[in-house]
């Protein structure tokens, strides 16, 4: 069956390159006659049946806290329903352990839930603003504040506890415009 179906489609195309060669021997035949016979049959779209590539936006050479700021993402989208800003697969935020020869784990930087340095034994959780909790301290604090405002409202609403930048919105600017934070940075100013 397919044999006589390639047999049939040969057949149309020699019919067809047949009319081409017989018009072009035809002097009086112009050339917007046959560019019309040839759209009519399909050989070619005319102008309007192709679509034109919209022009791709250039990248930004940064993002920054005003542009997180202004946009109203889109809560109801899947990046949106998706979004869990413990899992580094699904938000911009790093988890680490420290290495015990980083200045992190040194003790010169704290965290500001618990007040107390980092090891190279517990989580470590740096948002987008390069912010950095304790990994358990940054889930206590999302559960007291997940009992007053709900599940889901508690992850529309959370920002860094420093600099309150709102980590989904971050996430979704980012997602909306295909952009990854190695393409374009984040810059929290």
């Amino acid at each position: 069956m397919f044999q006589f179906f390639k047999i049939g489609i040969r057949c149309v195309w020699y019919t067809v390159w047949f009319i081409l060669v017989v018009l072009l021997s035809i002097s009086t035949v112009n050339i917007s006659a046959l560019w019309f016979l040839l759209v009519i049959l399909g050989v070619v779209k005319s102008k309007r049946d192709t679509p034109r590539p919209k022009p791709a936006l250039p990248k930004p050479r940064c993002v920054t806290r005003n542009d997180i700021d202004c946009f109203s993402p889109d809560y109801d989208s899947d990046w949106a329903l998706g979004f869990e800003y413990t899992n580094p697969d699904h938000s911009f935020c790093k988890r680490f352990k420290p290495r015990q020869d980083s200045e992190l784990s040194r003790g010169k930087e704290t965290c500001c839930i618990c007040i107390e340095g980092y090891t190279s034994s517990q989580m470590v959780l740096e948002l987008p603003c390069g912010h950095r909790y304790h990994y358990g301290c940054i889930l206590s604090h999302r559960v007291s504040k997940t009992e007053q405002l709900g599940f889901y409202d508690d992850l529309k609403e959370f920002a860094c506890l420093l600099c309150r930048l709102n980590v989904m919105k971050h996430y979704l600017y980012y997602r909306e415009h295909g952009w990854t934070v190695d393409e374009v940075p984040y810059e929290n100013k």
